[in-house]
């Protein structure tokens, strides 16, 4: 740990010790809290070993007489304090206070030492306490992140009962809160159903389009430079987000599109786009490992199979990209496609250990 940090704990911890904090500390010591995990960290460590040291239980295991008796055998260490400080003072009894007086002046300061373990005690305790829910609080404010691998595919049902299919090389994150649920597809395709919950909307962002549902199925697909929308049963709502936050939220550069059952979208920073319908079996077939092409460009086509397999396809010849094809393929399999590829005119295919090359012909 940083002996920085761990220096401004130990003098936030002494500073709590030493009598009632005002407001403006209190704001200040939960604002260092916040700042980091590693200040959370280091005050609940330096807590433990104050905790650990037995000061707390002194007056359990020691009588005052034996106190005052260990401190005079040491003279060096007792020290007259100013009225003012935040601890008893170590008051000398003249020869000629009657045995009775002294007996009541020794009854009096244990009883304000007392209260003064007492007070460092709740207080240190008071502030253990806080910490903890703070770190507590700042553990639940983490959202939950889900990744797959080459060729995996996973299910991820949510405390709300909402189950989210991710596909291959895909990652989110997650956040549920009392007022919303929002996700954050940083990468891939994912198919979301969502349960219904009218009092927190379910919103997925992915590289400046938002989508937002209350309770439907829809699939999100993050490509290289767009994003796809497929509403699969009920309907949502998608609006651009990539303007940034402003202080009133997220700008929104462009409408707010409604999709229904059906009608898919496609939104990059060069364009909103426009609904059209589809057949969601062809969005999802994904989800039964299968890949649907219809008109579909070769890039695209060789994107989707290097999801799933490890000797990866690269086009050599960038005017084959937009070379177009149809069919229905097996996901993990790259054989039929390789097949239907030599099969074309003007397309040569090279296999290596790592690749599987796809060249035009002279």
């Amino acid at each position: 740990m940083s002996s920085q940090i761990h220096q401004a704990a130990c003098e936030w911890f002494v500073e709590f010790r030493a009598g009632e904090p005002g407001e403006a500390a209190r704001g200040s010591f939960l604002a260092w809290l916040r700042q980091s995990p590693a200040h959370m960290a280091a005050y609940l460590e330096v807590a433990a070993l104050w905790a650990e040291s037995g000061v707390a239980g002194a007056r359990k295991e020691w009588s005052v007489e034996e106190l005052i008796s260990q401190a005079r055998a040491a003279p060096d260490n007792v020290v007259t304090l100013p009225s003012s400080a935040a601890g008893p003072a170590m008051v000398t009894l003249p020869a000629s206070v009657a045995p009775e007086a002294a007996e009541e002046m020794r009854s009096a300061a244990d009883r304000r030492a007392a209260r003064f373990t007492r007070r460092i005690v709740v207080a240190a305790a008071s502030l253990v306490l806080a910490a903890g829910i703070a770190l507590a609080g700042w553990l639940s404010l983490r959202p939950d992140v889900y990744a797959t691998a080459l060729g995996e595919h996973r299910a991820v049902t949510l405390a709300d009962g909402s189950v989210i299919r991710l596909n291959a090389r895909s990652k989110l994150a997650v956040k549920l809160s009392a007022s919303g649920r929002s996700v954050e597809l940083l990468e891939g395709q994912a198919l979301f159903q969502v349960a219904k919950d009218v009092q927190r909307p379910f919103t997925v962002t992915s590289d400046g389009t938002r989508v937002q549902a209350v309770g439907t199925e829809f699939d999100v697909r993050r490509r290289r430079a767009s994003t796809v929308v497929t509403v699969v049963e009920g309907r949502v709502a998608v609006l651009d987000v990539s303007g940034g936050a402003g202080a009133a939220g997220p700008k929104v550069r462009a409408g707010t599109v409604y999709l229904s059952a059906g009608e898919q979208i496609t939104r990059s920073p060069a364009a909103a786009g426009t609904a059209r319908r589809v057949d969601p079996a062809i969005a999802t077939a994904w989800t039964r490992r299968q890949l649907v092409f219809d008109a579909t460009p070769l890039i695209d086509v060789v994107e989707e199979f290097n999801l799933y397999n490890r000797r990866r396809l690269v086009i050599h010849d960038v005017s084959l990209e937009s070379f177009q094809l149809d069919g229905v393929f097996s996901s993990p399999d790259p054989a039929p496609l390789i097949r239907f590829l030599q099969s074309r005119p003007g397309v040569r295919i090279r296999e290596t250990e790592s690749e599987i090359v796809i060249e035009g012909t002279p």
